[in-house]
């Protein structure tokens, strides 16, 4: 996923922030040049020669960080509401009935709901398909223990 990060600190250069879509790290680019991350921050040059320091701030399950620009806060994309977050976390509910094995998976669902929530596609679209997505792992979680059963069992 791709952000472009309007700034009038840095006049026309185009900053853009990219953000895996499951696993990897979120990195910023200035003029599809990528920017160096130093103690935590970047910091690029305004092209007045003053410096913008730029930090990611992880937002827990959301894979989009807030950022901060010289201790100013920026909304890079609409926050996740609460209903949602419950929508998309009800495969954590597994951990109630798999320990373990049901948490791993819960949150691996969790993960690729909150994927789809961030895309551009419509609410029907993200609900329908995050209901697929956690009955799906439902299956693969029942699946996974009814063979774990018979080998223990055995």
């Amino acid at each position: 996923m791709e952000y472009i990060i309007n700034l009038p600190e840095i006049d026309k250069n185009e900053l853009k922030l990219v953000v895996p879509n499951f696993f990897g790290k979120t990195k910023l680019y200035l003029n599809n040049v990528e920017v160096a991350k130093i103690n935590n921050r970047y910091s690029i040059n305004n092209g007045q020669d003053k410096p913008v320091v730029i930090t990611l701030k992880n937002n827990y399950f959301d894979p989009i960080p807030t950022i901060s620009v010289n201790d100013n806060l920026i909304q890079v994309a609409k926050p996740i509401k609460w209903y949602e977050y419950i929508w998309m976390g009800l495969p954590i509910l597994l951990v109630l009935q798999g320990g373990l094995l049901g948490a791993l998976i819960g949150l691996f669902a969790l993960r690729l709901n909150i994927s789809i929530f961030r895309n551009d596609k419509s609410a029907f679209f993200k609900y329908l398909t995050t209901l697929g997505v956690s009955l799906t792992f439902v299956i693969v979680f029942l699946a996974i223990a009814i063979l774990l059963n018979g080998l223990i069992s055995n």
